[in-house]
């Protein structure tokens, strides 16, 4: 198994961010768009930098790439809003500045979408998921290789 960065952090440690911040815009976020925003994040830092921002592994599910770890720990919120304290039993890492501020950036740019549209959004035709997602399984990885592929042509019109 490849190595992974030492500034590679836990999907909830992301999404813990993510919470945090919505809640000081007066917002919270639902399972389904924290399990999203940390997928498209973790996309744009691999397009970024090049390396993975999440170290758990992003999986296609019939729904959309999911974080099965995430998933579990998000689950017992159903489709309400997940407070800010309850994850914060998973921040164990230092998020660097770099970090928070993609954090904020995709927070900023898609946390106004609601969970099924961003569901939408990461599984459409040329998504990553679409490409190896087959049935109804729930256990088909998707590699960083493709993900990175897909934000990066995403950045392209902005650079």
């Amino acid at each position: 198994m490849p190595s992974r960065p030492r500034d590679c952090l836990a999907a909830t440690s992301v999404a813990q961010a993510l919470v945090q911040l919505a809640e000081e815009r007066g917002r919270s976020l639902t399972p389904l768009q924290i399990i999203k925003l940390v997928y498209i994040a973790h996309g744009f830092w691999l397009a970024l930098k090049g390396e993975p921002l999440v170290r758990d592994s992003a999986e296609a599910w019939p729904y959309g790439p999911v974080f099965p770890r995430l998933y579990r720990v998000l689950s017992p919120w159903g489709r309400q809003g997940v407070p800010a304290d309850a994850l914060a039993a998973f921040q164990s890492e230092e998020l660097t500045d770099e970090h928070q501020g993609l954090i904020t950036t995709v927070l900023e740019k898609y946390g106004h979408l609601n969970g099924l549209a961003l569901s939408h959004l990461t599984h459409r035709e040329g998504t990553p998921w679409s490409q190896v997602q087959k049935g109804d399984s729930l256990d088909r990885a998707i590699p960083n290789p493709i993900i990175k592929e897909h934000y990066a042509a995403l950045l392209e019109p902005t650079l």
